[in-house]
């Protein structure tokens, strides 16, 4: 058990600092370059908390064992979710699309600031724009999921 808190307290800090920087040191700042610590940090947060829940099906035998593997944990948890808990559908796609944004920003050879959003092209300049009030929605978002993981894995601490 103590693994599952360890994983969605983590999952909860990088949570915090993403929307620390969103609602006060983009504001201060003002630079658009810090979209890409924020959804660094929302990705790390959705994935710890998605391990942590992972970790607490498993520890209560609901689950059997599964490889590390962030395709098949995701795809484990679509499943899970829909089986036993009233999680929204478009949840593990929006977990899958921050991964593949992380990914795509990585291997993009061109990203630079605007006034209003951070720009990352891909190979083929296909463009990709962040801009603040998407971000926020993506944190409302994590904050829902990372809410309800919390209210199923403390049931069994209570």
């Amino acid at each position: 058990m103590e693994k599952v808190k360890q994983d969605f307290t983590a999952g909860v800090t990088y949570l915090k600092r993403a929307s620390h920087m969103l609602h006060v040191t983009f504001p201060f700042v003002k630079d658009p370059k810090l979209f890409l610590g924020i959804l660094e940090n929302l990705d790390k947060s959705l994935k710890s908390c998605l391990d942590s829940f992972l970790l607490y099906e498993r520890l209560y035998k609901k689950i059997g064992p599964y490889p590390d593997n962030f395709s098949v944990k995701l795809d484990l948890f679509r499943k899970i979710t829909r089986l036993r808990y009233g999680f929204d559908e478009s949840l593990p796609r929006f977990i899958f699309d921050i991964d593949q944004l992380i990914k795509n920003r990585k291997k993009a050879p061109i990203e630079f600031s605007r006034k209003d959003g951070f720009v990352i092209c891909d190979s083929e300049y296909k463009t990709r724009i962040l801009k603040e009030e998407e971000l926020k929605q993506y944190i409302t978002k994590a904050k829902v999921f990372i809410s309800r993981v919390h209210s199923i894995i403390t049931r069994s601490i209570n």
